[in-house]
């Protein structure tokens, strides 16, 4: 094996997002994430520099590129979903390695990515894939471990890819501020005068390549082309806008650049050089039937107004709108494929700040060219016909070089004059960084004031709101009473004047001894004189009332013998204090709760008296016989505690049921009850509209979430919120998978106090032929399966061929035995034929029918209608689980002449599968015009 030394083969970090929604464990196998469309949406990006490899969970199963290409290996951290991390997948790298202790991998052993279980694992295991084992010596531990695969071992292990000798190859695409104009079918160019155009750099094997006239004039056509054969990583970002601004209202739908290679389909044909120009300008590059080699970028969603954008120092008007289109994807590339980037638009297109990578993927190349594989050690280098090509490229070197000296002659004067300019600038720019320093200076210093201004302000905000509306209310009535406040004001003035005049500043008492001290005609003080009260003194139980006269006495609040406690209104001693007196009594006893009496009740309207704990005996006003009632009750019930058949205890005391306990499994007082429905949706128990290709079957409540389940030995009422069974991946009682237009039927199994939903296949599921494999049998009356008492019938389904449910118009796949409701079953056709002859399916089309299963025999009215015209006595009808033979129910035209007529008949068809087929015939005479045929009837279920 060969060792990872070589400096083509040292790793190379890349920095990547975990866009899956598991956390990625340290050295974990990681692979690029599958967009809704199946191609592989390899890289994202926050801006037009900062991109990020989009990685998660591999999807071995569904990739056939071999893994260490397309894989990569994490870090030593663990990555969360939504967080970004480093990977590799080149030079001597450490990985998650899982294998039982009987095969513990050794030095040269393959790994592989484990295809097995449905959902990918992080880890690699033994088998022929693109990793090779080297030690586990100097790894650091794990403790991850996999809890549906409990027999494996977990060891972070030294691995080196398969193919370590890939060399890396791919070409820059280098970022540019020169605003470039692109017309409709124009090529992206490259390689122009000094900052003109984007230029493409090469990079790994294709910088290696010796300089070529050939290869210089692709590049400034803005061609690269491909050395390296293999998967590469395409990543491309650049601002674009339409010279027409009306045209830049219609981004992102109208505008865009693409990115393809020159192959044709998936041929190996290639157009060339002057064949994908022709093309490109006569907009006949075709774009809609192109192969997966052909890449559109995407165009982002963010619309960038530019009301001032500078580019190259010009101005651009107002109300010009850019838009950032970027892309990227892993392409499969051959030996000699040209990629380029052009515009597909019908609009002349300004274009701006470009910028990509094509990166060969480590381990993907497939050899030829200039890769690795060239310069193996396999081939002699005293091979005169190798020295014969060397003899040739130098000279073709030699003559190249000299090309190049005349163009970087020209590229120099170039340069010059680019210099100068650039100096002139410089000087600019400096001039303008000082104002910018103390601008930026005073802007922090005021938003530093904004913060703690608007901080206060929200702080505050509760009071500011009530201070305004004060205001404005103050204001308003300031407003409304401007008129009275200007007359009391006024009248002030005068009384003042006025009282100055007629009271003498003194110290005046009142009859009460009041002190009133006046000065100026105001009084400046007051000194209240003694308080009198009632020569009776009070206590805590009197109070002072005022006859409303301005006298006042004392009055007793409460009793010495009744206190309050805690705001009950309690007597000193029991048994002793009265409310009222035989001759003076309280008018009306409002009670909002119960009466607890002691003693006798005599009442002057009904008498009551207690039956049971929630029902009264009301006996006719001044009933005698009160008492001899209630002995009576006494005689007829002794005092004892019954015990029901289902365990149930029913203490009795005189006459009257005192206690009430249920039996241990239930009370078998209460009736048999199951609140739900099976359906085929997760939130409505009741489906109304089409609902076909279900993989669960749900048990869903209705009316409540209650069922009556026996437990084995008894009944128990338990609570079940809702259950579920996948028809795609459980298995039924016999620990089969369901099985493809197979019957089933649906129970509620106890399963030791926590419900699940089980299914029983029926041993066959023909039309009008179907059988139990179990019979249901009867629990105390109710329908349970056969041998398990413990399983609650509760319905029947039938898959279809693709292993679904269905429910429709045409098919009725759900059959509940309780909560039936009613479902519509109907199906129209008004092709218009001729026939003569005996009963077949209507216009011999055996799928005029509609579907049903029954749990349980039924009785059903079925209901339709059909049309025909000619003289022949003709008959148009509905068979059951047929197409031939005589039907259930037919209408009959005798009469030479076009009817409509509808039929209603009743059918009693058995458990099991069966459908309704309308069908025609015939007596004599000829031909017979059929027009029209319906079906069109309810069924409970």
């Amino acid at each position: 094996m060969d060792s990872p030394s070589r400096p083509t083969d040292a790793q190379r970090w890349l920095r990547f997002k975990n866009v899956g929604s598991a956390p990625i464990p340290p050295f974990a196998v990681i692979g690029p994430q599958h967009s809704p469309s199946e191609t592989i949406d390899a890289v994202e990006s926050s801006g037009d520099s900062d991109f990020a490899l989009r990685l998660g969970r591999p999807f071995a199963a569904t990739m056939n590129d071999p893994d260490a290409a397309i894989y990569f290996l994490n870090g030593p951290q663990e990555v969360r979903p939504k967080q970004h991390g480093r990977c590799t997948q080149t030079g001597m790298m450490q990985a998650l390695i899982g294998y039982d202790e009987a095969h513990e991998p050794a030095w040269g052993d393959r790994l592989s990515i484990d295809t097995s279980p449905a959902s990918t694992p992080f880890y690699l295991v033994p088998g022929e894939g693109g990793f090779k084992f080297v030690d586990f010596d100097g790894c650091p531990r794990t403790t991850y471990h996999d809890q549906h695969r409990t027999g494996l071992r977990f060891r972070i292990g030294w691995v080196v890819t398969t193919s370590q000798s890939t060399a890396l190859d791919g070409v820059i695409i280098k970022d540019s501020a020169a605003l470039t104009t692109l017309p409709p079918g124009g090529i992206l160019a490259s390689g122009g005068s000094y900052r003109d155009t984007p230029d493409l750099v090469p990079l790994g094997a294709s910088q290696r390549l010796p300089y070529s006239i050939e290869t210089a004039d692709l590049k400034s056509r803005g061609f690269h082309r491909i050395h390296t054969p293999g998967h590469y990583l395409l990543s491309f970002t650049a601002r674009i806008r339409s010279t027409d601004s009306i045209i830049n209202t219609s981004i992102p739908s109208t505008l865009g650049l693409t990115c393809r290679t020159n192959r044709v389909g998936n041929t190996d044909v290639f157009k060339t050089v002057d064949q994908v120009e022709t093309l490109a300008a006569a907009g006949e590059l075709d774009e809609e039937n192109a192969d997966t080699i052909f890449h559109k970028l995407r165009v982002s969603a963010e619309d960038q107004p530019a009301d001032t954008n500078v580019v190259e120092g010009e101005t651009i008007e107002q109300h010009r709108h850019w838009q950032t289109v970027s892309g990227s994807t892993v392409l499969s590339l051959s030996e000699g494929e040209l990629l380029f980037v052009y515009n597909p638009t019908l609009y002349e297109l300004e274009v701006s700040s470009v910028s990509g990578t094509l990166v060969l993927l480590s381990g993907s190349g497939r050899g030829g060219g200039t890769s690795a594989a060239a310069s193996s050690s396999d081939s002699s280098p005293s091979e005169s016909p190798a020295l014969s090509a060397i003899d040739s490229r130098v000279t073709s070197v030699e003559v190249n070089i000299a090309a190049i000296e005349t163009m970087a002659s020209a590229q120099a004067a170039s340069i010059s004059s680019h210099t100068t300019s650039i100096a002139a600038h410089a000087a600019a720019i400096s001039s303008v960084e000082a104002d910018v320093a103390e601008q930026a200076a005073r802007i922090i210093s005021l938003e530093t004031f904004e913060t703690s201004a608007a901080a206060a302000i929200a702080a505050n905000s509760t009071d500011i709101d009530a201070l305004q509306t004060f205001q404005a209310a103050a204001s308003a009535d300031l407003a409304a009473n401007a008129a009275a406040v200007d007359s009391l004001e006024t009248f002030q003035t005068t009384t003042e004047a006025t009282l100055a005049g007629a009271i003498a500043d003194d110290t005046y008492q009142t009859a009460a001894g009041d002190a009133i001290t006046t000065a100026s005609g105001l009084v400046t003080g007051f000194t209240p004189g003694p308080v009198s009260l009632p020569s009776t003194a009070g206590t805590s139980q009197y109070f002072l009332q005022s006859n409303g006269l301005g006298q006042t006495t004392w009055a007793k609040a409460v009793h010495a013998n009744w206190t309050e406690s805690s705001g009950h209104l309690v007597p000193d001693t029991n048994n002793t204090r009265d409310i009222g007196t035989s001759s003076t009594k309280p008018r009306d006893l409002h009670l909002a709760r119960n009466a607890s009496i002691d003693g006798s009740l005599t009442v002057g309207g009904l008498n009551v008296i207690p039956y049971t704990a929630s029902i009264a005996l009301v006996a006719s006003m001044n009933a005698g016989n009160i008492a001899d009632l209630e002995a009576n009750f006494a005689a007829a019930i002794a005092d004892d505690t019954y015990t029901t058949s289902g365990g149930d205890e029913i203490a009795v005391a005189n006459g009257l049921i005192t206690g009430f306990t249920a039996g241990s499994g239930g009370s078998s007082l209460v009736p048999h009850h199951v609140g739900h429905r099976l359906t085929p949706s997760s939130t409505e128990s009741y489906v109304t509209d089409d609902d076909t290709g279900n993989t669960v079957l749900y048990l869903l409540p209705l009316r409540d979430n209650l069922a009556r389940l026996y437990t084995g030995s008894s009944w128990d009422l338990v609570a079940i919120p809702s259950l579920s069974f996948d028809v795609s991946t459980d298995s039924d009682i016999d620990s089969s998978a369901i099985a493809a237009s197979s019957a089933y039927d649906a129970f509620i199994d106890y399963n030791d106090g926590s419900p699940q939903l089980a299914v029983k296949k029926w041993t066959s599921s023909g039309f009008g032929s179907s059988t139990r494999a179990t019979a249901l049998v009867r629990q105390d009356g109710v329908l349970v399966l056969s041998g398990a008492a413990d399983h609650l019938y509760v319905g029947s389904f039938k898959t279809n061929s693709s292993t679904q449910i269905d429910l429709s118009a045409g098919k009725l796949g759900i059959w509940n035995y309780y909560n039936q409701m009613l479902h519509r079953l109907s199906v129209f056709d008004d092709t218009h034929h001729s026939y003569n002859g005996p009963y077949r399916a209507w216009n011999n089309n055996s799928s005029l029918r509609v579907e049903f299963i029954l749990g349980q025999k039924q009785n059903l009215v079925v209901m339709g209608n059909f049309a025909a015209w000619d003289s022949s006595p003709n008959h148009g009808g509905v068979q059951l689980d047929a197409t031939t033979g005589t039907p259930l129910e037919t209408i009959e035209n005798r009469d030479n002449a076009y009817y409509r007529n509808g039929l209603t008949c009743m059918a009693q068809p058995a458990a099991g599968n069966h459908f309704l087929q309308c069908v025609e015939g015939t007596e004599s005479g000829g031909n017979v015009d059929f027009y029209e045929a319906r079906l069109d009837f309810g069924i409970l279920a």
